[in-house]
């Protein structure tokens, strides 16, 4: 142990230090840039909404640590930077039902675009029915489809 302490206090240099200088990675070369790709619309209002709810779920966090960087006056009279310096549980209780309510309404519409695949009239169990499941599924679209063909 009284190595370690002479390493630590650099009285003398440790081998461990000298064999990482001497093993070295060589600098590893960027990848070449990859193409831009374009995605849907509907997709990108998609990214649009969960991109707006993480950006307001990180600006409540940041006021809650730094309340001087809120801005204009709260529906109550008192500022929003006051009311964040006093840790005020409302503006927490605000921003969640915000979210919730913008994350609701992006999963229903996502499960309803998901759930637009046009139904099949193959019976369950046939070769044909498996094949439609696994081209949904390869699209992204619910497997299961409520006016699907059932065995009655």
């Amino acid at each position: 142990m009284p190595h370690v302490q002479r390493t630590f206090f650099a009285e003398e240099p440790s081998e461990a230090v000298l064999c990482l200088r001497v093993s070295e990675k060589p600098k590893r070369e960027k990848p070449p840039p990859t193409p831009k790709r374009s995605a849907p619309p509907k997709i990108r209002v998609w990214l649009t909404r969960l991109t707006r709810i993480h950006a307001h779920a990180r600006y409540i966090v940041r006021l809650f640590a730094h309340p001087e960087i809120a801005g204009g006056q709260s529906l109550e009279g008192e500022t929003y930077a006051a009311r964040a310096a006093r840790f005020d549980q409302t503006l927490i209780h605000d921003a969640f039902m915000l979210i919730r309510d913008q994350a609701g309404d992006g999963v229903v519409e996502v499960q309803a675009a998901m759930d637009s695949a046009p139904p099949t009239v193959a019976l369950p169990g046939t070769p044909e029915k498996v094949a439609k499941m696994e081209a949904r599924a390869m699209r992204g679209e619910s497997i299961f489809i409520d006016k699907d063909a059932k065995i009655v």
